[in-house]
């Protein structure tokens, strides 16, 4: 049996699963091969580890053998995970656009992270960022004649990727 962390990854990060068996015993040696690697199997399971960089559905099929005094028992396994591309999503909340001294109420979520996992930054026009809550800002910029960019960051798999930026219009009241 297959059991993934995640079947959607972001690009770039790592899908990770433990391959079981049912009829192991702690004097069984366990070991596999998938994509042409051969793996070592450590307290009853077999650790998988890919790196995710191709965008879209991904599968695999893989062999895990258990070395029994009559020899080794092979039972194959596949899986399958999703890899997405990076993304954010900002949306002003009350708006289209960014007005100049006022603060202006944005969401802010990126699929498959936590909002307490995500990062934002403002960036143009002299504006300055307020968290209200997870996933809830304000943005309050003071230039007129520049853009304004929210930029987005999230910890996926214990590591911190960029999601995007978004550019905002100003103006004044």
């Amino acid at each position: 049996r297959v059991l993934p962390k995640s079947t959607y990854i972001i690009q770039g990060g790592q899908y990770e699963a433990d391959v079981i068996v049912a009829a192991y015993d702690s004097k069984s040696e366990l070991t596999g091969e998938v994509r042409g690697q051969n793996l070592v199997g450590d307290s009853g399971m077999l650790k998988l580890k890919f790196g995710a960089n191709t965008l879209g559905e991904q599968k695999y099929k893989g062999t895990v053998y258990v070395k029994k005094e009559t020899g080794s028992v092979p039972y194959e396994f596949e899986g399958e995970y999703f890899v997405a591309a990076p993304s954010a999503t900002v949306s002003p909340t009350n708006l289209q656009l960014f007005y100049i001294g006022i603060d202006n109420p944005i969401s802010v979520s990126v699929p498959g992270a936590s909002l307490k996992d995500i990062t934002v930054t403002v960036s143009g026009a002299g504006a300055s960022l307020n968290k209200v809550e997870d996933g809830k800002y304000t943005v309050k910029p003071t230039k007129q004649g520049e853009a304004c960019i929210i930029n987005v960051k999230a910890k996926i798999s214990g590591k911190e990727m960029d999601m995007g930026s978004m550019r905002f219009r100003t103006k004044p009241i």
